[in-house]
């Protein structure tokens, strides 16, 4: 894991690779909390999941004997991975972990990341450094800031947030998620945790709330690029 210092060097280093490689009209415009909770359930998917970015959406490839194929066949590369990077940042920016609910979802998506770490074992030095980045960030805000040596992740990140929001001319996700929705995600989390036998019922549960979200998320950018 990286020290707040290389967490800010790193940060921007990897924003900038991703600008140079990711022009705005190819980048994937990833709602920040759906996101994290995408990764927290990925903590209780089978080993070797792994995930494809399309569409503005994020889809779970189980581990099966057609994943390579389905993954050649869509285009799906492990580069596409470094389409977390701004909504990752804009949710440790956005929301509050002292929310339980949100401090749980951001805990489970650390763990979500290295269990997709695991998936890509094999993969480029690249990979795993991007994965290690988005677990610090992560986990950088859920550190005790007692000692005060935990930086302002508003301001580390905020040329980041800065950029992506004047892009798209405002924070459109910004009510996507209401604190009632975020409570019942929270409270469905806990209930995966430590009712083991009907984990499966509630990671359905999890995932309808996340298809109707990204459902509407790519309302909102239509709507958006409609207007541009």
């Amino acid at each position: 894991m990286f020290g707040h210092i290389e967490i800010i060097k790193n940060v921007y280093d990897a924003f900038n690779v991703y600008k140079n490689n990711y022009p705005l009209n190819e980048r994937q415009v990833l709602d920040p909390l759906t996101t994290m909770i995408k990764l927290a359930i990925l903590a209780y998917k089978t080993e070797g999941t792994k995930l494809a970015i399309d569409s503005n959406r994020i889809y779970f490839q189980e581990p099966t004997m057609f994943q390579g194929l389905w993954r050649w066949a869509y285009g799906n590369k492990r580069y596409e991975l470094h389409h977390l990077l701004n909504p990752i940042i804009k949710a440790v920016r956005r929301y509050d972990v002292s929310n339980p609910a949100i401090k749980l979802i951001f805990e489970n998506a650390v763990l979500g990341i290295d269990k997709l770490k695991n998936s890509y074992n094999n993969s480029s030095s690249v990979v795993n450094h991007s994965l290690d980045l988005y677990m610090s960030i992560i986990n950088n805000v859920l550190m005790p800031a007692t000692d005060g040596n935990r930086p302002n992740s508003n301001g580390i990140f905020h040329s980041v947030q800065e950029e992506e929001d004047n892009a798209h001319q405002i924070s459109i996700f910004q009510n996507l998620w209401t604190d009632d929705e975020i409570g019942l995600v929270g409270n469905m989390l806990t209930q995966i945790q430590h009712a083991k036998k009907d984990a499966k019922t509630y990671l359905d549960a999890v995932n309808t709330i996340l298809v109707m979200k990204e459902n509407r998320a790519n309302e909102l950018i239509h709507e958006i690029t409609r207007r541009l």
